[in-house]
Protein backbone atom coordinates (compact mmCIF):
# COMPACT_ATOMS: atom_id res chain seq x y z
CA UNK A 1 0.00 0.00 0.00
CA UNK A 2 2.81 2.20 0.62
CA UNK A 3 4.20 1.76 -2.77
CA UNK A 4 7.81 1.22 -2.01
CA UNK A 5 7.77 -2.81 -3.13
CA UNK A 6 6.61 -4.25 -6.20
CA UNK A 7 6.49 -7.89 -3.88
CA UNK A 8 6.60 -9.21 -0.24
CA UNK A 9 6.84 -12.74 -0.05
CA UNK A 10 6.31 -13.96 3.88
CA UNK A 11 7.90 -17.00 4.49
CA UNK A 12 7.52 -19.16 7.91
CA UNK A 13 10.33 -21.60 8.90
CA UNK A 14 8.47 -24.40 10.48
CA UNK A 15 11.54 -26.96 10.29
CA UNK A 16 13.22 -24.10 13.36
CA UNK A 17 10.22 -23.28 15.26
CA UNK A 18 11.69 -23.45 19.34
CA UNK A 19 8.91 -23.75 21.87
CA UNK A 20 6.48 -22.48 19.72
CA UNK A 21 8.24 -19.84 17.80
CA UNK A 22 8.08 -19.91 14.31
CA UNK A 23 11.17 -17.33 12.63
CA UNK A 24 10.09 -15.91 9.26
CA UNK A 25 11.72 -14.57 6.63
CA UNK A 26 10.22 -11.72 4.94
CA UNK A 27 11.27 -11.06 0.80
CA UNK A 28 10.55 -7.96 -1.00
CA UNK A 29 11.27 -7.15 -4.70
CA UNK A 30 11.51 -3.01 -4.46
CA UNK A 31 9.85 -1.05 -6.80
CA UNK A 32 12.04 1.09 -8.58
CA UNK A 33 13.00 4.53 -7.24
CA UNK A 34 12.24 6.92 -9.69
CA UNK A 35 8.14 6.73 -11.55
CA UNK A 36 7.95 9.11 -14.33
CA UNK A 37 4.32 10.39 -15.96
CA UNK A 38 3.82 12.49 -19.02
CA UNK A 39 -0.12 12.43 -20.78
CA UNK A 40 -1.75 14.53 -23.68
CA UNK A 41 -5.06 15.34 -23.80
CA UNK A 42 -8.57 17.39 -24.75
CA UNK A 43 -11.03 18.52 -22.20
CA UNK A 44 -14.00 21.30 -22.40
CA UNK A 45 -12.69 22.82 -18.99
CA UNK A 46 -8.91 22.85 -20.02
CA UNK A 47 -8.75 22.93 -23.93
CA UNK A 48 -5.42 20.85 -24.96
CA UNK A 49 -3.34 19.84 -22.57
CA UNK A 50 -0.20 18.22 -21.01
CA UNK A 51 0.83 16.82 -17.92
CA UNK A 52 3.95 14.99 -16.49
CA UNK A 53 5.28 14.05 -13.06
CA UNK A 54 8.24 12.53 -11.45
CA UNK A 55 7.87 10.70 -8.04
CA UNK A 56 11.18 9.54 -5.93
CA UNK A 57 9.72 7.01 -4.10
CA UNK A 58 12.61 6.25 -1.57
CA UNK A 59 14.64 9.74 -0.59
CA UNK A 60 15.84 7.53 2.87
CA UNK A 61 15.79 4.42 5.22
CA UNK A 62 12.99 6.31 6.76
CA UNK A 63 10.61 6.26 3.25
CA UNK A 64 10.29 9.93 2.89
CA UNK A 65 8.63 10.98 -0.85
CA UNK A 66 8.96 13.87 -3.37
CA UNK A 67 6.53 14.37 -5.73
CA UNK A 68 6.53 16.81 -8.39
CA UNK A 69 4.15 17.47 -11.00
CA UNK A 70 3.55 19.88 -14.13
CA UNK A 71 -0.26 20.90 -15.79
CA UNK A 72 -0.02 22.91 -18.84
CA UNK A 73 -3.48 23.72 -20.94
CA UNK A 74 -4.71 26.40 -22.37
CA UNK A 75 -7.01 27.77 -19.53
CA UNK A 76 -5.00 26.73 -16.20
CA UNK A 77 -1.28 25.88 -15.64
CA UNK A 78 -0.15 24.13 -12.44
CA UNK A 79 3.28 23.12 -11.04
CA UNK A 80 3.25 21.24 -7.44
CA UNK A 81 5.68 20.02 -5.40
CA UNK A 82 4.96 17.65 -2.20
CA UNK A 83 7.60 16.59 0.47
CA UNK A 84 6.02 13.41 2.22
CA UNK A 85 6.73 11.81 5.80
CA UNK A 86 5.22 8.22 6.31
CA UNK A 87 3.95 8.19 10.10
CA UNK A 88 2.24 6.07 12.34
CA UNK A 89 1.30 2.74 11.18
CA UNK A 90 -1.44 2.95 8.33
CA UNK A 91 -0.02 3.65 4.73
CA UNK A 92 -2.58 6.90 4.75
CA UNK A 93 -0.86 8.64 7.56
CA UNK A 94 1.80 11.11 6.56
CA UNK A 95 3.14 14.38 6.70
CA UNK A 96 2.88 16.95 3.96
CA UNK A 97 5.01 19.88 3.05
CA UNK A 98 3.69 21.27 -0.36
CA UNK A 99 4.40 24.09 -2.66
CA UNK A 100 2.03 24.93 -5.79
CA UNK A 101 1.83 27.96 -8.42
CA UNK A 102 -1.27 28.03 -10.43
CA UNK A 103 -2.16 30.54 -13.49
CA UNK A 104 -5.61 30.92 -14.79
CA UNK A 105 -7.84 32.65 -16.96
CA UNK A 106 -11.16 32.23 -18.08
CA UNK A 107 -14.03 34.56 -20.24
CA UNK A 108 -14.44 36.67 -17.44
CA UNK A 109 -11.06 37.13 -14.86
CA UNK A 110 -8.16 36.05 -14.83
CA UNK A 111 -5.81 34.59 -11.80
CA UNK A 112 -2.31 34.01 -10.68
CA UNK A 113 -1.48 31.89 -7.15
CA UNK A 114 1.42 30.58 -5.27
CA UNK A 115 1.30 28.78 -1.61
CA UNK A 116 3.14 26.49 0.78
CA UNK A 117 1.51 24.25 3.33
CA UNK A 118 2.10 21.70 5.97
CA UNK A 119 -0.90 19.30 6.55
CA UNK A 120 -1.10 15.82 8.88
CA UNK A 121 -3.29 13.34 7.38
CA UNK A 122 -4.73 10.24 9.75
CA UNK A 123 -7.39 7.64 9.42
CA UNK A 124 -8.00 7.53 13.37
CA UNK A 125 -10.87 5.45 12.59
CA UNK A 126 -12.76 4.87 9.42
CA UNK A 127 -12.56 8.73 8.42
CA UNK A 128 -9.31 9.93 6.79
CA UNK A 129 -8.30 13.25 8.30
CA UNK A 130 -6.87 16.35 6.91
CA UNK A 131 -5.17 19.10 9.01
CA UNK A 132 -3.17 21.30 7.20
CA UNK A 133 -2.05 25.05 7.33
CA UNK A 134 -1.35 27.01 3.98
CA UNK A 135 -0.33 30.34 3.16
CA UNK A 136 -1.25 31.69 -0.33
CA UNK A 137 -0.36 34.90 -2.10
CA UNK A 138 -3.15 35.45 -5.12
CA UNK A 139 -3.44 38.14 -7.51
CA UNK A 140 -7.21 38.14 -9.02
CA UNK A 141 -7.55 40.24 -12.01
CA UNK A 142 -11.73 40.82 -12.78
CA UNK A 143 -13.38 42.58 -15.49
CA UNK A 144 -14.20 45.62 -12.98
CA UNK A 145 -12.17 45.05 -10.33
CA UNK A 146 -8.38 43.96 -9.27
CA UNK A 147 -7.55 41.86 -5.95
CA UNK A 148 -4.23 41.68 -4.15
CA UNK A 149 -4.18 38.84 -1.59
CA UNK A 150 -2.65 37.02 1.10
CA UNK A 151 -4.17 34.47 2.90
CA UNK A 152 -2.76 32.19 6.18
CA UNK A 153 -5.81 29.32 5.73
CA UNK A 154 -5.64 26.64 8.84
CA UNK A 155 -8.19 23.77 8.15
CA UNK A 156 -9.60 20.69 8.22
CA UNK A 157 -10.76 17.54 5.78
CA UNK A 158 -13.07 14.70 5.77
CA UNK A 159 -13.22 11.99 3.43
CA UNK A 160 -14.60 8.97 3.82
CA UNK A 161 -15.84 6.22 0.97
CA UNK A 162 -17.09 2.73 0.61
CA UNK A 163 -16.72 1.17 -3.44
CA UNK A 164 -16.36 -2.15 -5.16
CA UNK A 165 -13.48 -0.46 -7.23
CA UNK A 166 -12.17 2.69 -7.29
CA UNK A 167 -11.56 3.06 -10.83
CA UNK A 168 -14.79 1.90 -11.92
CA UNK A 169 -17.23 1.69 -9.64
CA UNK A 170 -20.50 -0.13 -9.78
CA UNK A 171 -22.27 0.27 -6.30
CA UNK A 172 -20.68 2.38 -3.35
CA UNK A 173 -20.02 5.90 -2.20
CA UNK A 174 -17.65 8.88 -1.22
CA UNK A 175 -18.16 11.75 1.05
CA UNK A 176 -16.22 14.79 1.24
CA UNK A 177 -15.97 17.84 3.69
CA UNK A 178 -13.23 20.75 3.53
CA UNK A 179 -13.60 23.53 5.87
CA UNK A 180 -11.16 26.27 6.24
CA UNK A 181 -11.00 30.38 6.96
CA UNK A 182 -8.18 33.22 7.36
CA UNK A 183 -8.55 36.43 9.69
CA UNK A 184 -7.18 39.63 9.03
CA UNK A 185 -5.50 39.53 12.19
CA UNK A 186 -3.37 36.62 11.29
CA UNK A 187 -1.16 38.09 8.06
CA UNK A 188 -4.04 37.88 6.05
CA UNK A 189 -5.92 40.59 3.63
CA UNK A 190 -9.26 39.17 4.16
CA UNK A 191 -11.84 37.28 7.23
CA UNK A 192 -14.00 34.33 6.09
CA UNK A 193 -14.95 31.02 6.89
CA UNK A 194 -15.67 28.66 3.89
CA UNK A 195 -17.51 25.15 3.81
CA UNK A 196 -17.55 22.99 0.95
CA UNK A 197 -18.80 19.21 1.07
CA UNK A 198 -19.37 16.54 -2.10
CA UNK A 199 -21.10 13.38 -2.32
CA UNK A 200 -21.05 11.13 -4.90
CA UNK A 201 -22.77 7.32 -5.09
CA UNK A 202 -23.16 4.53 -7.31
CA UNK A 203 -25.96 2.01 -7.79
CA UNK A 204 -26.03 -1.03 -10.46
CA UNK A 205 -29.48 -1.22 -11.89
CA UNK A 206 -28.15 -4.39 -14.33
CA UNK A 207 -25.16 -6.34 -15.11
CA UNK A 208 -23.64 -3.27 -17.60
CA UNK A 209 -25.80 -0.51 -15.99
CA UNK A 210 -25.58 1.95 -12.87
CA UNK A 211 -27.43 5.03 -11.43
CA UNK A 212 -24.44 7.20 -10.56
CA UNK A 213 -25.49 10.71 -8.75
CA UNK A 214 -23.46 13.76 -7.42
CA UNK A 215 -24.09 16.26 -4.97
CA UNK A 216 -22.04 19.25 -4.20
CA UNK A 217 -22.54 22.05 -1.53
CA UNK A 218 -20.30 25.11 -0.79
CA UNK A 219 -20.77 27.95 1.78
CA UNK A 220 -18.63 31.15 2.68
CA UNK A 221 -19.01 33.61 5.42
CA UNK A 222 -16.93 36.53 4.55
CA UNK A 223 -17.02 40.33 6.32
CA UNK A 224 -16.33 42.16 2.96
CA UNK A 225 -17.16 39.42 -0.22
CA UNK A 226 -15.28 41.69 -2.48
CA UNK A 227 -11.79 41.13 -0.64
CA UNK A 228 -12.04 37.41 -1.30
CA UNK A 229 -9.74 36.21 -4.85
CA UNK A 230 -11.33 34.21 -7.43
CA UNK A 231 -9.84 30.80 -5.92
CA UNK A 232 -11.73 31.16 -2.45
CA UNK A 233 -14.84 32.58 -4.79
CA UNK A 234 -17.77 29.56 -5.81
CA UNK A 235 -18.26 29.03 -9.26
CA UNK A 236 -19.90 26.64 -11.37
CA UNK A 237 -20.30 25.15 -14.94
CA UNK A 238 -18.21 22.62 -16.99
CA UNK A 239 -17.53 19.12 -17.52
CA UNK A 240 -17.05 18.49 -14.01
CA UNK A 241 -19.82 20.58 -12.95
CA UNK A 242 -23.29 21.76 -14.54
CA UNK A 243 -22.70 20.42 -18.05
CA UNK A 244 -23.53 22.50 -20.56
CA UNK A 245 -22.13 25.40 -19.05
CA UNK A 246 -19.06 26.68 -20.56
CA UNK A 247 -16.10 26.52 -17.43
CA UNK A 248 -17.14 29.16 -14.57
CA UNK A 249 -19.99 30.29 -16.38
CA UNK A 250 -22.36 30.64 -13.89
CA UNK A 251 -22.02 32.60 -10.77
CA UNK A 252 -23.55 36.13 -9.77
CA UNK A 253 -22.87 38.66 -12.28
CA UNK A 254 -21.52 42.23 -11.72
CA UNK A 255 -22.84 45.98 -13.72
CA UNK A 256 -21.71 44.79 -16.86
CA UNK A 257 -22.74 41.29 -16.79
CA UNK A 258 -19.49 39.38 -16.24
CA UNK A 259 -19.64 36.11 -14.22
CA UNK A 260 -17.34 37.41 -10.70
CA UNK A 261 -18.56 34.05 -8.31
CA UNK A 262 -20.44 33.93 -5.27
CA UNK A 263 -21.02 32.94 -1.37
CA UNK A 264 -23.04 30.18 -2.20
CA UNK A 265 -22.99 27.05 -4.19
CA UNK A 266 -25.08 24.01 -5.16
CA UNK A 267 -24.80 20.91 -7.69
CA UNK A 268 -26.70 18.18 -8.30
CA UNK A 269 -26.28 15.61 -10.73
CA UNK A 270 -27.93 12.44 -11.97
CA UNK A 271 -26.97 10.07 -14.54
CA UNK A 272 -27.37 6.33 -15.93
CA UNK A 273 -24.60 4.69 -17.88
CA UNK A 274 -24.15 1.77 -20.32
CA UNK A 275 -20.61 -0.06 -20.34
CA UNK A 276 -20.82 -0.40 -24.17
CA UNK A 277 -16.92 -2.67 -24.23
CA UNK A 278 -13.55 -2.27 -21.92
CA UNK A 279 -13.88 1.20 -20.60
CA UNK A 280 -15.89 2.96 -22.74
CA UNK A 281 -19.81 3.64 -22.40
CA UNK A 282 -22.48 6.02 -23.13
CA UNK A 283 -24.50 8.05 -20.74
CA UNK A 284 -27.59 10.35 -20.60
CA UNK A 285 -27.40 12.41 -17.73
CA UNK A 286 -29.04 15.58 -16.03
CA UNK A 287 -27.46 18.44 -14.15
CA UNK A 288 -28.45 21.20 -11.86
CA UNK A 289 -27.61 24.10 -10.31
CA UNK A 290 -26.06 27.46 -9.60
CA UNK A 291 -24.24 30.38 -7.12
CA UNK A 292 -25.60 32.94 -5.39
Amino acid sequence: DLDYFQTVEILPQREQMIEHHIPIVIRTTPRPLHHYELGLGYGTDTGARITSGVEFRRLNSSGHKLLANARLSEIKNVLGAEYRIPVGHRSTDSVSLTADSTREKFDDGENFKYGVGASLNRTPGVWQRRVYLQYEHEQSTLPLQEINSDLVMPGVSFNRGETDDPIHTREGWNFYADGHGADRHLISTATFIQVHTTLRAAYPLARKLRLYGRAEIGSTWAAQFSELPISQRFYAGGDQSVRGYGYHALGPRDALGNVVGGRYLTVLSLEADYRLFGNWGAATFVDAGGVQ
